[in-house]
């Protein structure tokens, strides 16, 4: 049996990152950025995040997937209104481009390919 190449287990973690190395990222990054703010104990996050690694796979040359705990991140997610989590938030050229708030495991893969495509004109 051949294994899928687009498996989240081939596929590196997205980067992880504090509050001020992600806004440097935001505002430096020669690529699309998209951001997830996260909490270790949220559980919706911990379900967001190998959908998100999964679907980012084939994006990986072309946008930096960030994970940012807002536990030791909060100026960030204060600077970017951030109340509930998951939080993902899409930037180009270090301007806002989408968010989505919270996590649906019956849509969730569909909306995170759809924000990949509209971040890179796609969709």
């Amino acid at each position: 049996m051949a294994l899928d190449p687009n498996f989240a287990g081939f596929c590196m973690a997205p980067r992880s990152a504090g509050g001020k190395e992600a806004s440097q990222i935001i505002k430096n990054s020669k690529k699309p950025v998209l951001l997830m703010f996260h909490s270790p104990e949220c559980g919706h996050c911990q379900e967001a995040k190998p959908v998100l690694q999964s679907v980012s796979c084939p994006y990986r040359d072309d946008v930096e997937v960030v994970s940012v705990n807002v536990d030791d991140a909060a100026e960030l997610a204060d600077e970017h209104k951030i109340e509930s989590i998951p939080h993902i938030v899409s930037f180009k050229g270090g301007q806002k481009v989408e968010e989505q708030v919270g996590f649906d495991e019956k849509g969730g893969k569909e909306r995170f390919q759809k924000m990949f495509e509209k971040l890179l004109g796609d969709g």
